[in-house]
């Protein structure tokens, strides 16, 4: 049987590690052993104790109670005290999330004795290393094992910075493997969101039953008493149904980037199945992105693009072509050379009308965030 070991520290590293502990209980009970460790790097026994029995998360076999302080005093306690857990269980391998003190720690313990490291939440970057989270992330991808990224953005990322994926040897330290395996949390959000219908008496001690007839009911009071009075739903039903896994965003970045360049003096030409070239970028949009801070949010843009797509399906089946979107420094400058250049419009105000009457309908507005490994939102447009 292996025995591995989980080091969690952040609460949010407990409801990821859900996932796992879940899967080895439900699947692998007889192959696998999991010890977990708590570092106690965000402890707090009342808050801990709702997350381990509300959501049946197993609870740690070991607490280092690090509790507050310093980077360095912090991951110093969490090194001692995981080493000799370590030394003292044996584990065939370790696995840490996302990007705290704990992941560094239990990365760099590990490492140190020669254990392999399972980094989950692998390749994300923010590209400023003014960030704690971002030197956590890049010194923990390069002392582990296995690499399990969410995102193409990641594996592209871990690709960029040297990781092969074409590699024959078994993996190791000095060998990672790479694998695309979508997002933990989504996993979770599945799960849980089943517990949650399960276990709800909500509705039942409201005597609520949610059918056709309610919430005809419902939208009939909102539109009595709110603007939605004005909205078409079964519009918005349509597009939502035509929206399969938020399609309806690359178009609309798409359509927005495409103006905005050109609006800048840049040139996009179209090629086949959703993708874009760019042979140069506009000289106004070239300038935000020497600056230095914009550097270190975003990161250096390419003198050009020829082979780029606004679609993220494309991405999986052409490496080669470039997702742009938010977080991408070629749309944050082009957003930012928006902002600069028409700033005194923007600050006015917008009014839509329609004198004639005939266009009356809904407006959609979108945002698009950034979200760093602990699931907090680093950036936001």
């Amino acid at each position: 049987m292996k025995k591995i070991i989980t080091v969690i520290g952040a609460r949010p590293q407990i409801i990821k590690a859900a996932a796992i502990s879940r899967a080895i209980k439900n699947n692998f009970s007889n192959k696998i052993l999991e010890v977990i460790v708590h570092t106690g790097q965000h402890y707090d026994e009342n808050m801990s104790q709702i997350f381990f029995e509300e959501l049946e998360i197993p609870f740690p076999n070991y607490n280092l109670n690090v509790g507050s302080g310093s980077h360095g005093e912090q991951t110093a306690k969490m090194l001692e005290g995981l080493e000799n857990i370590y030394q003292q269980e044996k584990p065939d391998a370790v696995i840490v999330y996302g990007d705290t003190n704990s992941t560094i720690a239990g990365a760099l313990a590990a490492a140190k004795i020669h254990i392999p490291v399972i980094h989950i939440e692998a390749g994300l970057r923010s590209f400023n290393k003014a960030m704690p989270e971002e030197i956590n992330r890049i010194t923990c991808d390069h002392m582990s094992t296995l690499l399990f990224t969410p995102s193409e953005t990641g594996h592209r990322n871990l690709l960029n910075e040297g990781i092969k994926i074409d590699q024959k040897e078994a993996a190791s330290i000095d060998n990672p493997k790479i694998y695309l395996c979508g997002d933990i949390m989504y996993d979770n959000s599945l799960y849980f969101s089943a517990m949650s219908e399960q276990k709800s008496k909500i509705l039942k001690e409201l005597e609520i039953t949610v059918d056709a007839e309610y919430i005809k009911k419902i939208r009939e009071n909102l539109g009595d008493t709110l603007a939605t009075k004005h909205i078409d739903f079964t519009q918005i039903k349509d597009l939502r149904e035509r929206a399969r896994e938020n399609k309806l965003i690359p178009e609309y970045t798409a359509d927005f980037f495409k103006k905005a360049f050109t609006k800048a003096e840049g040139r996009i030409k179209e090629r086949s199945r959703s993708l874009y070239a760019i042979e140069s970028i506009p000289y106004w949009i070239r300038n935000i992105t020497k600056e230095d801070n914009f550097k270190k949010s975003f990161g250096p843009t390419l003198n050009s693009y020829p082979k780029i797509t606004f679609d993220k399906e494309i991405g999986p089946k052409d490496q080669d072509a470039e997702f742009i979107t938010f977080g991408h420094p070629l749309f944050e400058a082009v957003l930012e050379w928006v902002s600069r250049t028409f700033s005194a419009d923007l600050q006015k105000g917008a009014e839509f009308i329609d004198y004639s009457g005939q266009l009356n309908g809904t407006i959609l507005f979108f945002e698009g965030a950034i979200n760093d490994g602990t699931g907090r939102i680093a950036g936001k447009r």
